[in-house]
Order: C-alpha cells, then sequence, then structure tokens
C-alpha cells in the first residue's frame, strides 16, 4: 500500500502541534502552581512550513497572553501591561493661599475680614477671587445677609475675630471719633466732657427756655457748640483731644482769661486743625452773644 508523502507529512504536523499544545498547557499549569517552570522553553522546527522559525514563548505571571489567529495556530505571547488608572487632579477643598474652603460658607474670622477689606476699598470682585466665591454671595456678606450658622454676625465684633496683624494694617475707620476720645482720654476733664457730651439733648420746644435769674446756666462744651449757627458739634472730638474742655470754655464765657491768651488759644486750635478758621469766627461769636446776654440774664446757650 502506497503512502502519501503528503498525508504523512500532515499527520505529523499535527503530531507536533498537538505536543506543542501540551507543553503549553503544562507549562501554564507550572506557572499558575508557582513552580521554578515559569520560564519553560522549547523550539520547534519545520521543513515544509514557510513560517518556521525558532520559537521561545515566555510565561510571565499576568503578562502573557495567547491568542489564536483566524488560521487556527497560536501566536506569541504579548505582554499586557496594565493602564495606569486616571485618578485626575484632586479637587481643592481648601485653598492653599487663603486657607478658606471652597466649598459651603465662609468662616466667621473670614467674613469679618471681608467686611473690613471692603471698608478699606477692596472691590468686591477681588474679594470673590480671593476667597473662591460668587460676587453675589460675598455681597451677602458685606451686607450681613449670607447664610450663617447660626445667628446673623455682630459687625461691630468683626475685629475680634481678626488677627491683631489685620487690626494694625487696617484699622477700624470711625465715622464719629467721639468712641476713641472715650477710649482713650488723657485726662479726667475730657473724659468728662465726653461723657457730658454724648448725653442726649432734651427739648420741649423748638425756641431755647428763658430764664431770668441773676446767675445763668453755664453750657457744657456740647451745648455751646450744638447752641451755635450753624452748630458745631462735629468739631467736638477735636477739641476734646487738644485738650479744651468745660472748665476752659466756662473760663472763657466768664471772661476770665485776658482777651490776648483767649486769642492764642483760639488760634492754636486753627493751626492744629481742630477748626476752621472759619468755624473760630463762629466761635467768638457766640461768645459774644453770650456774653451780652450774660448781662441782662438771659442764657442763650
Amino acid at each position: 500500500m502506497d503512502i502519501d508523502p503528503q498525508a504523512l507529512r500532515a499527520e505529523e504536523k499535527a503530531i507536533k502541534e498537538l505536543e506543542r499544545r501540551m507543553h503549553w498547557q503544562f507549562s501554564s499549569a507550572s506557572t499558575r502552581q508557582g513552580t521554578p517552570n515559569n520560564q519553560a522553553r522549547y523550539t520547534e522546527t519545520d521543513d515544509d512550513d514557510d513560517d518556521d522559525k525558532n520559537y521561545t514563548p515566555r510565561s510571565r505571571p499576568h503578562t502573557a497572553v495567547i491568542a489564536r489567529g483566524a488560521d487556527g495556530r497560536f501566536s506569541k505571547g504579548k505582554r499586557v501591561i496594565p493602564s495606569k488608572r486616571k485618578t485626575g487632579r484632586p479637587v481643592k477643598l481648601v485653598d492653599e493661599h487663603t486657607c478658606a474652603s471652597t466649598a459651603g460658607i465662609l468662616s466667621r474670622s473670614l467674613r469679618a475680614l471681608c467686611r473690613i477689606l471692603d471698608e478699606h476699598g477692596v472691590h468686591v470682585s477681588r474679594l470673590a477671587d480671593k476667597y473662591n466665591r460668587s460676587e453675589k454671595y460675598i455681597t451677602k456678606v458685606l451686607n450681613n445677609t449670607a447664610k450663617v450658622l447660626g445667628d446673623y454676625d455682630i459687625i461691630e465684633d468683626d475685629y475680634k475675630y481678626v488677627k491683631e496683624s489685620v487690626r494694625r494694617k487696617y484699622p477700624p475707620k470711625e465715622s464719629d471719633t467721639e468712641v476713641q476720645c472715650a477710649e482713650n482720654p488723657s485726662t479726667e476733664a475730657r473724659k468728662a466732657a465726653f461723657e457730658s457730651a454724648i448725653k442726649p439733648l432734651e427739648f420741649t420746644d423748638a425756641t431755647p427756655p428763658k430764664t431770668y435769674n441773676d446767675k445763668p446756666a453755664r453750657p457744657t462744651l456740647h451745648q455751646y457748640l450744638a447752641g451755635l449757627q450753624p452748630p458745631l458739634s462735629n468739631i467736638l472730638p477735636a477739641l476734646v483731644a487738644k485738650g479744651l474742655d468745660d472748665a476752659m470754655l466756662h473760663a472763657m464765657l466768664a471772661q476770665q482769661w485776658a482777651p490776648e491768651q483767649q486769642e492764642k488759644v483760639l488760634t492754636m486750635l486753627v493751626e492744629t486743625g481742630a477748626m476752621t478758621a472759619v468755624q473760630k469766627v463762629l466761635f467768638e461769636s457766640g461768645m459774644a452773644q453770650y456774653q451780652g446776654t450774660r448781662k441782662t440774664g438771659y442764657a442763650a446757650f
């Protein structure tokens, strides 16, 4: 019986393919069991195969993959490199420069700082950029209408929540310097003058009451300035700061000072900025009016 050489070669080729599969399965099983056979190698030669060449597969744990091609043959193992997980940039919950939370409401100290900076001319847009908030929210903070934990802020206590360096760099802006005079009185006379100045004046009638006493009531410095036309109550803190008090005013109204001494004191107040030249004229006119009415027993102040 004649043997077909082609059929014989095909059979030998199939046997070799089967052996190669069995060898690969054995090598893979050894790798999974942790045996030293994870570097198994073998060499295949085929004289009739055009793609014949030395083949040395290497099995590495979790890196080698054998894929079957369209022709039914196994291709070389390809190393699989696991891709790195894309984490992206972390969300910043705290700003690195201002230590302000980028979500939610600002802390009590930062709300106080916003209002202090606003008083010193910092624009709302700059505050919004600084603290990573919307201009609408910053506006609510400045108006003390923003949502907070608890009751709304007491704006007068803002400087209690900021650092000493902030208080020095951004001191409070006083619209009325009477509070400053009360906190730092240099003499008891200044303190007494301030206490008399902050007392509200009660008038039952638009016109001042007429009294015909032998000794008319002496006005305080605050009452005297308020009785001038126009009133000069706004210069009271400056006069108190320069040392002018009720006792000095009474001495001038009673003409206990020499005219030269009185003129020198008023000129000094003008030169130091406590009053203007026009206010000095009004001040002297009020004194002349008081001294004229004092002779008739009528107190205009």
